[in-house]
């Protein structure tokens, strides 16, 4: 994201509303010199401040990240292009974030080993060091920001931290589509090549249309790929359906990994959702009693 441009745009919009940096810093418990920095691109404001900013300002979530107004016939691609960035710069924060924390960890180790040791035991179960994982953004600050990028859009999205601490070379996303509870084909949606260390993963499923994006970053970059399911199930406007994304944390080690599931019914009844990794598991065939006639499962999988 470029600070500089967002900051020049927090000082327009101020100005605007006729608000001095310390009037703005007032009504957001700040100091009058943390907002001096936003405006000279010196620094972003923490996450936890974007929705009250953009609040008094009077500007939605989506032109805060632009820095720029943006016209209404442009909200959805301006949406897509930031979470873009979000996902490369939010690589940057958990990596440093990571490291504060390890050596902290480390630090406290010399010092109480018996504590230490339970410590590292329990971070390193959730990830922190040598365990590679994929993790959901769900509940953090971080999803109060894509809830806000995307409340104008019909889009269903996750967004997930992964770590390669084992040192894969790429990340494969991978759309397995299954009707009337067999396996129906598979496809390569995009291949990735990944450096060692943290990175992030961002998926939007369109229900209606049935279109998914999928984009995957790391330190050094962000790639992506938009794809349509055709399918007379996702074709048909009565249908009923329901989409479910990760939660809480899964390790690479087991395989593919299922980030995110679609579920359709042709004639717009009730169904039961069977968790992506059973339907994996059996190839679809526990799809059979569920009332699901459509299941899409975007996976990743780090080779």
């Amino acid at each position: 994201m470029d600070q500089s441009k967002i900051g020049a745009y927090i000082a327009v919009k101020r100005k605007a509303q006729d608000l001095t940096q310390a009037q703005l810093a007032q009504k957001l418990g700040v100091s009058d010199k943390s907002v001096s920095k936003w405006e000279r691109g010196v620094c972003l404001p923490d996450v936890s401040l974007f929705q009250d900013i953009c609040g008094i300002l009077g500007i939605s979530i989506n032109e805060f990240f632009a820095g720029e107004d943006i016209a209404r016939e442009a909200v959805e691609e301006q949406s897509e292009k930031n979470i873009l960035a979000i996902l490369k710069d939010s690589v940057h924060r958990n990596s440093k974030l990571k490291k504060t924390i390890k050596s902290l960890v480390a630090a406290l180790v010399l010092v109480v080993v018996a504590g230490g040791a339970i410590i590292v035991k329990n971070l390193n179960d959730n990830g922190y060091f040598d365990k590679n994982y994929v993790r959901s953004f769900a509940g953090t600050e971080n999803e109060k920001v894509m809830n806000s990028l995307f409340s104008s859009l019909n889009r269903n999205y996750g967004v997930f931290e992964y770590s390669n601490d084992s040192g894969s070379k790429k990340v494969e996303i991978v759309a397995k589509e299954y009707m009337k509870g067999k396996f129906l084909r598979s496809k390569v949606c995009s291949t990735m090549q990944i450096r060692r260390g943290e990175g992030m993963i961002g998926v939007l499923l369109d229900s209606d249309k049935g279109e998914y994006m999928v984009s995957v970053g790391d330190s050094e970059g962000v790639g992506g790929m938009e794809s349509a399911v055709e399918n007379p199930v996702v074709a048909n406007e009565n249908k009923m359906t329901s989409v479910r994304f990760l939660q809480g944390t899964a390790f690479m080690e087991d395989g593919p990994i299922p980030i995110a599931a679609y579920y359709a019914d042709a004639e717009g009844d009730s169904f039961s959702t069977v968790p992506a990794e059973r339907i994996l598991e059996t190839n679809g065939k526990c799809l059979k009693e569920s009332g699901v006639d459509y299941c899409l499962i975007i996976t990743c999988e780090f080779k």
